[in-house]
């Protein structure tokens, strides 16, 4: 089951990731990148059923005080 979640990643790295560098787009390469590497650890551990922190108030609350509104 590991093999094929790698050799899906490696798909996927062949359409998305290897035009952006012929294409020398190096801040969406940078952006693909994380979420890819991202991506792949989370299957990872869902694969292996390892418990992870549910992230969602700790992106919410970086993302409030980030994109702070004025007046708010």
């Amino acid at each position: 089951m590991v093999l094929l979640l790698i050799a899906l990643f490696i798909l996927i790295i062949l359409l998305e990731i290897v035009p952006l560098v012929k294409d020398r787009q190096w801040k969406e390469l940078a952006v693909a990148s994380v979420l890819l590497a991202a991506g792949f650890i989370l299957s990872v551990l869902i694969m292996y059923d390892i418990d992870f922190p549910f992230l969602a108030p700790v992106i919410s609350n970086i993302m409030e005080k980030w994109v702070a509104l004025p007046g708010s």
